[in-house]
C-alpha cells in the first residue's frame, strides 16, 4: 500500500512538473510580452501634431515607427524603445521634456501597436534596424552619416533593443532607464531556478554592454532604488562592466512603473550629460 501511494505521488509530481514545463515553453511569450493596440484617433492625433509615420518591411511583416523632427539648430535624434507593456507613442510627451530640442524616433515591437508578427529577440533586433533604415530613407541621409547623429534610449525591456541597435550600428551614446542584466536572470526572479533555464528569449544586456564598452561607447543608466520589478542590483551589476564608461544614477523612492515621474529631474540631467559627451 505504501509503495503504491509513493508511486502514485511520484507520478502525480512528474505530471505536474511536465505540465509546468509545457506551460513555460508554450506560453512564454504571453508571460513576457503584453502587446496593446492604439486607441481610436491616437495615431492620427500624433500625425496632426507634426509627427511622421515611417513604414518598413521585416520578416514579421510591415512594421511602423514614429518620428518627430528635431527643432531648428540641432540635428540630434534619440531612438526610443519602451517596456514590455508600452507602446511607442506612450513616451512621446514625456521624452520631449527630457530633451526638447532633439528629434525622436519611437519604435514599436512586432506584435505591438498594430504591427504584425511575434516579439522575439531576433524580431526586435530586425525591427530596430529597420526603423533606423526607414529614417535614413525619410531624411535622404546615408545611414552611416545618420548614425553619427543618433543616441539610443531604452526603458526596461527596451534596454535590450537599445543596446542591440547601438552595438549593431555603431551608435556612440546610450541612455537606459531601469535596465535588466539578462532575461534568464529576470526569469529566475519570477519562476525561480531551474525553471528560469527554460527561457527562450535570450536577451543579454551584460554581454552587449561589454561589446559596446570595448568600442568606447558611453552609457548612462537611471534606476529606482525601490524598483520592485528589476532590482537596482542589476543596474549596479551592469555598471561593473566598465566603471568609466557606464554611469548609474540611483533614484531614492522610485519604483519600476513610476521611475519617469519620480526621476524627472535626474533623467533630464542625464540627457544633458549624454548630449554633451
Amino acid at each position: 500500500m505504501i509503495k503504491r501511494l509513493f508511486a502514485g505521488g511520484v507520478r502525480a509530481a512528474a505530471v505536474g512538473l511536465a505540465g509546468w514545463v509545457v506551460i513555460l515553453l508554450l506560453w512564454q511569450d504571453r508571460l513576457m510580452y503584453f502587446p496593446r493596440e492604439y486607441g481610436v484617433g491616437e495615431v492620427e492625433e500624433y500625425v496632426d501634431g507634426g509627427g511622421v509615420i515611417l513604414e518598413f518591411e521585416t520578416e514579421e511583416g510591415r512594421q511602423r515607427a514614429f518620428f518627430r523632427a528635431p527643432r531648428a539648430g540641432t540635428d540630434w535624434i534619440w531612438v526610443m524603445f519602451g517596456g514590455n507593456a508600452a507602446l511607442a507613442l506612450d513616451a512621446a510627451e514625456e521624452s520631449r521634456r527630457w530633451d526638447d530640442g532633439a528629434g525622436w524616433l519611437y519604435c514599436d515591437y512586432p506584435g505591438f501597436g498594430g504591427n504584425p508578427g511575434r516579439t522575439t529577440p531576433a524580431s526586435v533586433r530586425e525591427s530596430a534596424l529597420g526603423a533606423v533604415a526607414a529614417l535614413a530613407r525619410h531624411l535622404r541621409c546615408p545611414q552611416e552619416q545618420l548614425v553619427l547623429r543618433l543616441g539610443a534610449v531604452g526603458q526596461s525591456l527596451g534596454s535590450a533593443a537599445a543596446l542591440m541597435m547601438a552595438d549593431e550600428l555603431g551608435v556612440r551614446t546610450v541612455v537606459l532607464l531601469a535596465p535588466f542584466t539578462t532575461m534568464t536572470e529576470m526569469a529566475r526572479l519570477v519562476v525561480g531556478w531551474p525553471s528560469c533555464l527554460l527561457n527562450r528569449h535570450l536577451y543579454d544586456n551584460r554581454m552587449t554592454l561589454k561589446s559596446l564598452c570595448s568600442k568606447g561607447v558611453r552609457t548612462w543608466i537611471v534606476h529606482g532604488i525601490d524598483d520592485e520589478v528589476v532590482p537596482i542590483s542589476m543596474a549596479r551589476d551592469l555598471a561593473t562592466v566598465d566603471s568609466w564608461l557606464v554611469k548609474v544614477t540611483e533614484v531614492a523612492g522610485a519604483r519600476h512603473n513610476d521611475l519617469v515621474d519620480e526621476a524627472g529631474e535626474e533623467i533630464v540631467r542625464v540627457f544633458q550629460q549624454a548630449r554633451a559627451r
